[in-house]
């Protein structure tokens, strides 16, 4: 191929994206308005409209005879930046590059240690990081770089994701924009359920990027991480609307949250749940009714028919609210003989609570999150106003004060 012959377009968009990062450092440094539009102009406009590319997703095949120069070693840049990058992110993705000087400037071991990092598999077959330099906040910055870089593979970006809130540095605005422009469903949930310990206003952002996910594993992380955030009522139009999600882990998890965040608003909607064809689903909708009015509940018309759902939960709970005993059933047939046995069961019903208390308490969060290692566990940083610190942005008074670790 001459050197003086034009680029394919997919050609084109490969050398146009090793220029953007170079871009990024510009506008990090300040350079002066004049320079920067020079800059920018310098970029081949992309005349066949073609979109950018998300940062894991390969080239269009390229014709052979642009191949060697296109993607010869060294040639692509390492870091991709995400193809929606907004004012907000070119605010993150600055910071984050003048923090990894610094942190190379410093402490250049420390830096190749994070740079270099391998997830393992623990005990519960999870790929986390088990050194402990991801608990400094100087690697924050370096272990979301990695996300950007397209050698990443979806396992160490997995672990990159759940050891970001350990790290207890500069990683709460980053994540919650990774959720929007991440691949792979699987670490955006990881990234979702970051959240809980991230502070306002990021919490915010990343949970309505995961209630808008295309999978349902992300929009249920979504759901049930809200329910954990001190400022998570302003979700509760979100939480409300997932309530008739098409996936039944979804609506469950938008149910549980909004009885435990308490959302009077959302009581109209709860009670047409109480009849959806899912039977966790309607114990979860019961439940949250409960806990939100229990007078109000005890007086629901729909607890008769509830009280013979074939969720046995939900019909304990309804049994209870109407003060009734404990709901006796037969036992189904036997899977293997398929004759019926001839003793009864009982099914268990919550205790009546008193009136005008919950029939029953929101199930407590462990007092302290899983320890992965056997380093004595750090101290939390201390806490401040609710949604402005990572122990003011988790759930409730009972949620965990820092996130989990790796062993």
């Amino acid at each position: 191929m001459s050197l003086n012959s034009p680029l394919s377009p997919a050609a084109a968009r490969v050398a146009t994206r090793a220029r953007v990062p170079s871009l990024l450092l510009l506008l990090a440094l300040g350079l002066p308005a004049c320079e920067r539009s020079s800059a920018v102009e310098s970029t081949p406009p992309d005349d066949q409209g073609l979109a950018p590319l998300a940062y894991d997703e390969q080239p269009d095949e390229l014709d052979a005879e642009d191949e060697p120069a296109a993607v010869a070693e060294g040639s692509l840049t390492e870091t991709a930046v995400s193809p929606e990058v907004d004012e907000d992110s070119r605010a993150w993705q600055a910071r984050m590059l003048a923090a990894i000087e610094a942190f190379k400037r410093d402490d250049q071991d420390g830096y190749i240690r994070v740079s270099t990092l391998s997830p393992k598999r623990d005990e519960v077959g999870d790929f986390v990081f088990t050194d402990s330099v991801v608990e400094e906040p100087r690697a924050a910055p370096v272990l979301l770089s990695r996300m950007l870089e397209r050698r990443t593979t979806r396992v160490t970006r997995q672990a990159i994701a759940e050891a970001l809130p350990r790290t207890r540095g500069d990683w709460a605005e980053g994540a919650s924009h990774l959720i929007r422009t991440e691949a792979e469903a699987s670490v955006r949930k990881v990234l979702v359920e970051s959240m809980r310990y991230a502070p306002y206003p990021h919490n915010l952002r990343g949970l309505r990027y995961g209630f808008r996910d295309e999978h349902r594993h992300v929009r249920a992380a979504a759901t049930r991480t809200s329910g954990f955030l001190r400022n998570g009522k302003a979700l509760w139009t979100e939480l409300v609307s997932a309530l008739f999600d098409e996936d039944a882990e979804v609506r469950a998890g938008a149910a549980s949250s909004l009885g435990r965040l308490g959302v009077a608003e959302s009581w109209e909607g709860l009670v047409r749940v109480l009849g959806d064809r899912n039977g966790e689903v309607r114990f979860k909708a019961l439940e949250a009714l409960d806990r939100i009015d229990h007078a109000r509940a005890q007086q629901l018309p729909e607890l008769e028919k509830l009280t013979r759902d074939e969720n046995e939960r939900a019909a304990a709970l309804a049994s209870s609210l109407l003060g009734r005993p404990p709901v006796r059933r037969r036992p189904k047939p036997s899977a293997t003989t398929g004759v019926k046995a001839k003793a009864s069961v009982t099914v268990e019903a919550s205790p009546v609570a008193p009136s005008g208390a919950p029939s029953s308490s929101p199930p407590s969060p462990p007092a302290s999150p899983p320890v992965r290692s056997a380093d004595p566990p750090a101290s939390p940083p201390a806490s401040g106003p609710a949604g402005t610190s990572p122990s003011g942005a988790f759930g409730d008074a009972t949620a965990p004060t820092s996130p989990p670790r790796g062993s």
